[in-house]
């Protein structure tokens, strides 16, 4: 299976701009329409270049007051100058009319911009909980939910995705090594999530499947996970990993739908001891993904989908310990990763829908929330996974291995 690079999926922003404003070759035209016909990523995109185009045509020419040519010459001919800090010398420079458009036109865009943004706004305000097919801003606050996976917060401490301070980490860094990514095995795996009562009885909230399949990505062998849920809100994750070592290379996440929205985008790309990327709504430009991922606080699993399936690729004993850190959206400066410690603490024989397995129990910890995480001694295969419900006192939340 191959699979191209995330970002060659969709074609530059300088060339959705030059489709927009009509200046591509006939045959450049052709295979963009092609694109276009199935991505409607780039078609509210070039939608909106053409909207922030006719919004800055439409600006009013602002007329200088009368006199003003004749006394700024006045001025300058009397020898008036302003006399700048001393911290900012003067740097003389020739500049030419037409190098002096760049500055002038960013001002024009960004007005037109801010304009496009106050219509946006006004339009929602006036239609209530109707969509608005403009683009607008997108704010913090809708960033700060994160994906509702049938997985999140069953590792980490929460939905949120907030990181965890280093100075908050209430455990020594042991970071996993000899990760060996060619254990893992393909196959297609179902999980459920379930509350379970303080008497011992479960209900069924939600059910998730995982697919994992060998790919290559550009020109590297690459393990491919995909993970899709559906209920009131249908979430689809993909990520892609370095064959031999799980090294994260890339991740598409889709959530439908999202808060005000009806649709939530968020693609990064691992370069590095970086991520980077983007993220936006059907209604939104969106903002943009740019986070350094210390090497110290490694390895990095680039989703919680890949946590059932991680230590498959390591050796479990009895007393056996390691860190590694979960990457979020990364949009926010607090949603980069956070810290994972995880400790064999005994074993145990479980039954789970998928069947009845001989178990390494391991208690993971982030930051001041714990979970109980059960593997099978066979291959490492996550098949139980409980904490504390919020929602339910004296109740617990598990997602359980189903089957395949």
């Amino acid at each position: 299976m191959k699979v191209p690079s995330l970002f060659a999926l969709h074609p530059a922003d300088v060339s959705l701009k030059r489709y927009a404003d009509g200046e591509l070759t006939e045959r450049e035209r052709d295979s963009m329409t092609t694109h276009l016909s199935r991505c409607t990523d780039c078609r509210s995109t070039i939608a909106f270049l053409r909207e922030l185009r006719a919004a800055s045509a439409s600006l009013p020419v602002i007329q200088p007051p009368d006199g003003l040519y004749q006394r700024v010459a006045a001025e300058r001919a009397a020898g008036e100058r302003f006399i700048l800090p001393a911290d900012a010398p003067l740097v003389r420079r020739s500049v030419s009319v037409a190098s002096a458009r760049g500055p002038l036109l960013f001002v024009v865009l960004a007005a037109a911009s801010a304009l496009v943004y106050v219509r946006a706004t006004r339009q929602d305000d006036a239609a209530g909980s109707a969509p608005s097919i403009t683009p607008t801003a997108l704010t913090a606050e809708d960033t700060s939910a994160g994906p509702a996976s049938f997985l999140a917060g069953m590792f980490s401490p929460g939905v949120a995705l907030a990181q965890v301070p280093p100075s908050a980490i209430a455990f020594v860094r042991t970071p996993i090594t000899m990760v060996d990514g060619k254990r893992l095995r393909a196959g297609h795996f179902i999980f459920e999530r379930r509350l379970v009562d303080s008497t011992g009885r479960s209900k069924t909230i939600s059910r998730g499947v995982v697919d994992i399949t060998l790919a290559s990505y550009d020109g590297r062998q690459a393990w491919k996970l995909a993970q899709s849920w559906t209920d009131s809100t249908v979430e689809l994750d993909t990520i892609f990993m370095e064959r031999d070592n799980l090294r994260p290379i890339g991740r598409v996440s889709r959530i439908r739908p999202y808060l005000r929205y009806d649709e939530i985008v968020v693609r990064q790309h691992f370069v590095g001891d970086s991520v980077l990327g983007w993220m936006h709504t059907d209604r939104t430009f969106g903002r943009p993904v740019r986070r350094r991922l210390p090497p110290e606080s490694g390895p990095y699993l680039p989703s919680e989908a890949l946590a059932p399936f991680f230590l498959e690729t390591v050796n479990l004993a009895a007393g056996w310990r390691g860190t590694l850190s979960i990457v979020g959206w990364a949009v926010r400066q607090n949603d980069v990763y956070f810290p994972v410690a995880l400790r064999v603490v005994g074993e145990e024989r479980i039954t789970v829908p998928g069947g009845t397995f001989d178990c390494w129990r391991i208690a993971v910890a982030s930051g001041n929330a714990s979970v109980d995480f059960w593997v099978r001694k066979s291959d490492g295969l996550g098949v139980r996974t409980r904490k504390r419900s919020r929602s339910q006192p004296g109740g617990l939340e598990e997602v359980v291995y189903v089957g395949g």
